[in-house]
């Protein structure tokens, strides 16, 4: 990629990515980070891409990052007591890493009662496609790590997490 072409890229998108990494750590700092490695990486790896559908990609990259500090700094997400707002996410040093946000015509689910009705609801995939949709949709693992993982090629997982998807959006 030519500088002229990656200088207008960053221009572009800066601010909407950095408002989207934003949106996942809710820490200014972190979401400066995360975006600055995206664009030191793309930058590189020379890739070519297609200024008009970037969005995409640099949203993807930035998520897959974010992804991988979370799990570097094995962050937990978790309930603090009584005390606290019981709506805030925060990591085992007690650091704010996400909010939960109620639409005004439909209640906050608890997260107890949503996480056994996930539980209940992928117990009724089949065990190969339920372990390919927890590694990629949930655990936010890409899609080789999940076939490196399993010892399966990249499209059996790609097949089995669409597989998923599709009975997943027919069970109620």
């Amino acid at each position: 990629m030519d500088a002229e072409l990656f200088t207008k890229m960053v221009k572009n998108y800066e601010k909407t990515i950095r408002n989207y990494a934003h949106s996942l750590t809710h820490n200014r700092a972190l979401a400066d980070d995360i975006v600055q490695d995206m664009w030191m990486s793309l930058w590189r790896q020379n890739t070519e891409v297609d200024i008009n559908r970037a969005f995409g990609l640099l949203s993807l990259a930035v998520r897959r990052r974010y992804v991988d500090y979370c799990r570097t700094k094995d962050l937990k997400l978790k309930f603090l007591g009584a005390h606290s707002d019981p709506y805030r996410t925060h990591d085992h040093t007690g650091d704010t890493v996400g909010v939960l946000k109620g639409v005004q015509d439909r209640p906050i689910i608890d997260i107890e009662t949503y996480s056994v009705s996930l539980k209940k609801t992928l117990a009724q995939l089949s065990p190969k496609i339920r372990q390919s949709v927890e590694a990629v949709v949930i655990k936010g693992f890409t899609h080789q790590e999940t076939a490196d993982k399993f010892g399966v090629s990249i499209n059996t997982v790609l097949s089995r997490v669409r597989r998923g998807k599709e009975q997943l959006r027919r069970i109620k």
